[in-house]
């Protein structure tokens, strides 16, 4: 395993949940690195976040009025219509 020195390094380890297992070096380096860098902190927080969502959300379905909202705007930004103003 390379050492992540790198925001490249880091986010894979943060991504694969690997941060506690990656060993003490490894996981020192990548901690110092969370310490200086506040992008790879925002990508740790978003990804705890999205976890999260998913844990909260598992088991229900979504809701037909949102879900048609959405793949109503999937469809517009697939059109490159972006979104209206106000929204997004």
């Amino acid at each position: 395993m390379r050492l992540p020195v790198n925001c490249h390094g880091v986010a894979l380890i943060i991504s694969r949940g690997e941060f506690e297992g990656a060993g003490r070096i490894p996981a020192a380096l990548a901690r110092m690195h969370l310490a200086l860098c506040p992008h790879c902190r925002r990508y740790r927080i978003q990804l705890e976040l999205l976890g999260k969502a998913v844990r909260l959300r598992r088991g229900r379905p979504p809701s037909p009025e949102k879900l048609s909202a959405l793949k109503k705007r999937i469809a517009r930004l697939r059109r490159g219509g972006g979104s209206p103003e106000g929204q997004d």
